[in-house]
Formats: structure tokens, C-alpha cells, sequence
């Protein structure tokens, strides 16, 4: 098969490799499960029996009144995030580069020994954390960035006018110019993983090769992860959802459970499609 130069046909392709290929799907079903069963947890610390541990801690960094309806659900979020950078390296990571070596095993025709490719994948554990740890700093990077900038934004005291509008815009589009800055910074690194478990390259020539790749097809790189990501546009549209959020604060919590659905299926869309494509690419040299 040849490698897609269509973004559009290069999604999907790899979106019906997902829903003929359960095998590919299952390591992001896993990553969506610990994250749900992490957001469980903190949903239910500030009652027994987990408040005898989390109590005390969030009395500590916070106060009292977080344990307690409706600043609870002001926390979640907090809570949930705090854990998430950690998360996506040490976890995350390694069973998404499980699912691209899954991707290889199906591509190759070889028979499916999935503990044997967990220990393959587990081999490359130290370089997949690193890639992980990279994408997360591009990715903090830009987000400082923009905060910045936003910061500069809120001490404009003009309302109107050029100005004005310059500072609505900061302000209100802050949600979807991270979004944004979310896409490009994936798009600079989407390629490292991919290397890491299809060459066996360490984690230093994937980043040289990664930025090699990206000068040869900058362009189609940006429409197969932006495009699926759009999908995220929805979470956000419901998190500045002022009235819905403050009629029943506990929907927060339901919002970020499809947040997570939804990053999970972004992620499986994403590097399948890069990975496939990274695959048909080496199979016509």
C-alpha cells in the first residue's frame, strides 16, 4: 500500500485499522481506564474512607471548605491535573508506543503475542519516558508562553477599541489558542514514539529524525492532528459553560470523564495514523 499524501485519507485509513484491529484500540482503552479510575478517586477523597488520607492533605494546601459541597468540585480539577504530567509520561506513554508496536505486528502479518510485545515495548521503557517528557515541555513551553502574553493582556485597562478588543480576545480565546498551541506542540514531536518503537532508534536520533520528518511534511503533519483534535472544541465549549456549571457543579466531573474519552480517542486517531503512514513511507524505499 502506498503512503497517503491526503491527510483526510491517511485518517481514514488508520480510523478503520482501529475498528478492524481491536488489538491496536485496547492499550488506549487501558490509558482511558486508569485516568477514569484516578478521577473516581479524587471525586470521592473528601468522603470516607478515603478523606482519612486526602483530608488532611487538602486542609493543608487548601482549606477545610474543599472538602465540603460545592468547593469540592472546584478542586477536581485541580487535583486531577496535578497528576496528569506524571501520568501521561510514566503510563501513557509506554502503552501507546504498546499500541504502535501492535500497529507493526498487524502491519507485518505476524501473529499477535501481546506479552511478548509489552516486553518489547518495555525494552525501549527509559527512551519512551524521555520522548514523553520532551512532548510535555514543548507543550508547557508554549502554554507559558501564552500566559505571558495573557498576563500583558489583563493589565490593559482599556475596554474598548483596539485595544480593547485585543485584550477580549486574549482573554475569552485563551481556551482555544491553548488548544491550539496544544496542536502545534504535539505536531514538532508527534513523530519521536513512532521512531522509538518502529526503528529502535534511541530517543536522540528519533528527535534528529522527527525534526527530519517534519521538514518533508510540516503541512500534513498539522492537518492529521489538528483535525481530529477539533473533537476536543466540544470540552471546552461545556467547561466556559458558565449556567451549566454553576446549576450543578457536580457535572464538572461528568465533563471531565468525556474529556478524557475524548483525549484518549484523539491520541489512538492521532499516532495511528502518523505510525501507519511512517510505516507505508519506509515500505516504499
Amino acid at each position: 500500500m502506498a503512503q497517503n499524501k491526503n491527510p483526510f485519507q491517511a485518517l481514514k485509513l488508520a480510523s478503520s485499522i482501529l475498528l478492524e484491529n481491536k488489538a491496536i484500540l485496547f492499550p488506549y482503552v487501558v490509558i482511558a481506564f486508569i485516568q477514569l479510575l484516578l478521577l473516581e478517586i479524587f471525586y470521592f477523597a473528601p468522603r470516607h474512607p478515603l478523606n482519612l488520607f486526602f483530608g488532611p492533605i487538602i486542609k493543608k494546601l487548601w482549606s477545610d471548605n474543599y472538602l465540603h459541597y460545592p468547593l469540592n468540585f472546584v478542586l477536581l480539577p485541580t487535583l486531577f491535573q496535578n497528576l496528569q504530567l506524571p501520568v501521561y509520561i510514566l503510563v501513557s506513554s509506554y502503552f501507546m508506543a504498546a499500541s504502535i508496536n501492535i500497529l507493526v505486528a498487524v502491519n507485518n502479518g505476524d501473529k499477535l503475542r501481546l506479552g511478548n510485545i509489552y516486553k518489547k515495548t518495555f525494552a525501549s521503557y527509559v527512551h519512551i519516558i524521555i520522548a514523553a517528557a520532551i512532548s510535555v515541555g514543548v507543550s508547557l513551553l508554549f502554554l507559558k508562553g501564552y500566559e505571558l502574553i495573557l498576563n500583558r493582556a489583563l493589565i490593559i485597562r482599556s475596554e474598548s477599541g483596539l485595544y480593547g478588543n485585543i485584550k477580549k480576545l486574549v482573554i475569552y480565546g485563551a481556551p482555544y489558542f491553548n488548544l491550539l498551541l496544544n496542536i502545534l506542540a504535539t505536531c514538532i514531536v508527534v513523530y519521536i514514539l513512532p521512531i522509538i518503537v518502529i526503528d529502535r532508534k534511541n530517543v536522540f536520533k528519533a528527535l534528529f529524525l522527527n525534526i527530519k520528518m517534519l521538514f518533508r511534511s510540516f503541512f500534513f503533519t498539522i492537518f492529521i492532528v489538528l483535525v481530529p483534535s477539533m473533537l476536543y472544541v466540544v470540552i471546552i465549549l461545556l467547561k466556559n459553560s458558565d449556567g451549566l456549571q454553576s446549576t450543578a457543579p457536580e457535572l464538572s466531573a461528568v465533563i471531565m470523564a468525556c474529556g478524557i474519552l475524548f483525549v484518549t480517542i484523539i491520541d489512538a486517531v492521532v499516532y495511528t495514523t502518523v505510525s501507519t503512514n511512517y510505516l507505508l513511507g519506509k515500505e516504499e524505499v
